[in-house]
């Protein structure tokens, strides 16, 4: 959550978009990634929980870019990757 935060950026939100997203991170997720399943980062950079406490208060959120969140999930995947080989390899299965 570190490298996320050192990436997130500040957005201001207008009045109507305000009432379009309050308390939903998910069409919020939707809009700037393209997926749902990203709405927890959100929640996470914003040091929320849960989806009733994304109030907009003061019209602010914080968020990845698409392309810094595009980045840290590769890293992620490449990481996990890495790992899954070592432990094949400590295991010894090979496919």
């Amino acid at each position: 959550i570190d490298e996320l935060k050192a990436k997130r950026k500040r957005v201001r939100v207008s009045p109507e978009e305000k009432i379009k997203y309050i308390y939903k991170p998910k069409l919020l997720s939707y809009d700037i990634y393209g997926s749902l399943e990203l709405y927890f980062v959100i929640l996470a950079l914003n040091g929320m929980c849960n989806v009733k406490e994304f109030d907009l208060m003061d019209n602010i959120f914080y968020a990845l870019s698409p392309a810094d969140m595009n980045d840290m999930l590769n890293s992620i995947k490449i990481a996990e990757q890495q790992y899954i080989n070592l432990n094949r390899s400590t295991l010894q299965i090979y496919e």
